[in-house]
């Protein structure tokens, strides 16, 4: 046995049901300009706007998804958003010649439909790619600049057949230079005294370097006398040490080169990279920057080095576009649907809005209902089509898209209509935009200011800043949309347009046909589970399913404080747990809630009592 002593234990019995994430919500944007092909979360509009499209902003003919994320993101901060392509996209490209083989340096016409397929030739030093697919990469120009010393060179010198040495007119040079290197020369003698540069040749004046196939290089005084071949002629080799430089030193590190990302003709480079070739290449403080490492945080490029070269890439002055770009054919609702697959995973991707960008497509709406029944965390938001609201009969044809086509019946969606009428700033006009992103951020704002189940409708949680509604919905119209599931946005003159009705898609008469009861589900069901989870491998016995019983009460008192429900009752002992269960290592945990409902009618009645009636009496005459 030890000795006397304090032996320190703890135990945890704080187990409490956590709070949620906060509202998220989600939309996929068919065809968009640019962006990656995993969901992102956008935080703002400038964020999306930079992410999504290449001049910030959206272009006509774009699709509505784009208007619906910039509506969310007018008033909440937390969207994700997925790019959706169809069949051959393509990313542009260009290869990077090796040095000297600055004629391998070109743009791949025919891009590349995967990453994983991109493969330097032989002459080539490594390829650039844009970021993700489309048109837009063959905007994108990246020019190259090495590292280079200053270093003593030699003018080459030739018998000119009388014994006499010339020069050529070429010189000498230790490092490897590119043609179209833009250098400088100066003087140096060893003893102090004053040099000479060969006659032709003026200290800090810009010259143009032709490289030959010997190695040798030439100079031009100008780079359209480069291209002519037109180079200068000495009449001697000058006197002392002659040092040459690049006019202009970019790359500022040894054994680095810099990689610049413009985009069109911008005089200004949008990115700049240090880079090496060599997988081990570090910069001054010890940090990686082999290119494939640096660019992976480009907005524009990525880049696939040739394995078996070891040099340095040629130099790429004037600037090369990429090539070969394309965003593919039609995005058609199997390309949503299997989008939608990656937003299954509730860990990774919290959300409780799905939108569908107006994106009408009723096996794509039908794919959000079920991934919204499936994750039991989320809701999803839907529109009616544009064209049944333009047709002369819209009454009709909104009634048998919610009846007849979409045909859905869940308790996870709801149907808006109609589109609602905003200015495009983008595009200086008015445009019609679908109405579900105004109903998602209304729950928003309504979760952020009350509660989550607060209805998100009518005069004080309802008003959306829209011009008009694409129909100006009377009161009849209102009733038959409403009766058939569908919430109206009404025009109210004076009050402003706002969504009128809170109902699910539900067709079955109970609480679940209103979006608060529902909205109140997804809150607590989610965090009563994964709260539950910490009593799994527990011992079952009544000590466990009392502390569980109490954890869950507390957290539904709190619920019910803040006006979620009316009453709860949360069921966990012998009375649902039988020794079946126990021996089956199950523990039955059962939560009866009553919704609190929302004010839909309001039957208003004045009396008219006579100066002699008792009002008490009154009272009993209209309550008979």
């Amino acid at each position: 046995m030890s000795s006397a002593q304090v032996i320190l234990k703890e135990i945890d019995l704080s187990q409490r049901v956590g709070g949620g994430p906060g509202i998220y919500a989600a939309v996929l944007i068919p065809r968009a300009e640019r962006g990656a092909l995993e969901p992102q979360l956008a935080t703002n509009e400038n964020m999306f706007l930079n992410r999504y499209t290449i001049d910030n902003k959206i272009k006509i003919g774009f699709d509505n998804a784009y208007f619906s994320a910039l509506t969310y993101l007018g008033g909440a901060d937390k969207l994700w958003v997925r790019r959706v392509l169809g069949d051959g996209a393509k990313f542009s490209a260009a290869a990077v010649g090796q040095i000297g083989e600055e004629a391998a340096t070109a743009p791949i016409s025919a891009g590349f439909e995967a990453l994983d397929a991109v493969e330097a030739d032989d002459k080539e030093a490594f390829i650039i790619t844009s970021a993700d697919q489309g048109e837009w990469g063959d905007r994108v120009r990246i020019q190259v600049h090495n590292f280079r010393q200053v270093e003593t060179v030699t003018f080459n010198l030739v018998d000119n057949g009388e014994g006499q040495m010339i020069p050529t007119g070429s010189l000498s040079a230790t490092q490897t230079w590119s043609t179209g290197s833009v250098v400088r020369f100066s003087v140096v003698k060893q003893d102090g005294s004053t040099g000479a540069l060969p006659t032709g040749i003026e200290a800090d004046t810009a010259y143009w370097v032709t490289r030959d196939g010997s190695g040798d290089l030439w100079l031009s005084e100008s780079e359209e006398k480069m291209a002519n071949n037109e180079y200068i002629a000495l009449a001697d080799q000058g006197d002392g040490d002659i040092k040459m430089s690049l006019f202009r030193q970019i790359a500022k590190t040894p054994n680095t080169f810099e990689l610049q990302v413009y985009l069109d003709n911008e005089r200004d480079p949008r990115e700049s990279f240090t880079c090496s070739l060599d997988e081990s290449g570090v910069d001054g403080f010890n940090r990686n920057i082999f290119i494939e490492n640096q660019v992976q945080g480009s907005d524009y490029i990525r880049a696939f080095v040739n394995p078996f070269y070891t040099g340095e890439p040629a130099d790429v002055f004037e600037g090369q576009h990429l090539a070969g770009g394309d965003l593919g054919g039609p995005v058609m609702a199997g390309h949503m649907q299997a989008a939608l697959k990656e937003l299954e995973n509730s860990d990774s991707y919290p959300v409780t809005i799905l939108m569908d960008g107006g994106y009408t497509i009723p096996s794509y709406q039908k794919s959000l209902l079920a991934l919204a029944e499936k994750r039991k965390d989320c809701f999803a938001m839907l529109s009616t089509p544009y064209s049944a609201e333009s047709s002369s009969s819209y009454l009709n044809e909104i009634k048998d898209y919610r009846n007849l086509v979409l045909n859905a019946n869940s308790s996870y969606g709801a149907l808006y209509s109609p589109h609602c009428k905003i200015y495009d700033k983008f595009n200086n006009r008015s445009v019609y935009v679908s109405p579900e992103a105004y109903a998602a951020l209304a729950l928003s704002n309504t979760a952020m200011n009350s509660e989550v189940w607060y209805p998100a409708a009518g005069l004080n949680r309802g008003v959306i800043k829209v011009l008009d509604a694409r129909r100006r919905f009377d009161k009849g119209e209102m009733d038959l949309l409403y009766d058939a599931g569908i919430n109206p946005i009404r025009f109210a003159a004076g009050k402003g347009v706002l969504i009128w009705g809170q109902k699910t898609l539900s067709s079955v008469p109970s609480a679940l046909d209103r979006i608060n009861v529902r909205m109140m589900l997804i809150t607590i069901e989610p965090a009563i589970r994964d709260a539950l989870e910490g009593f799994l491998f527990e011992l079952n016995d009544p000590s466990t399913r009392s502390i569980a019983s109490m954890m869950v009460s507390s957290y539904m008192n709190n619920i019910k404080a803040r006006r979620g429900v009316t009453d709860f009752k949360v069921v966990c002992d012998e009375t649902n747990n039988s020794d079946a269960d126990v021996d089956a290592g199950r523990m039955n945990l059962w939560l009866f809630v009553k919704p609190t409902r929302s004010v839909e009618y309001i039957p208003f009645t004045t009396a008219i009592l006579p100066t002699g009636l008792d009002f008490g009496l009154a009272e009993q005459l209209l309550g008979a």
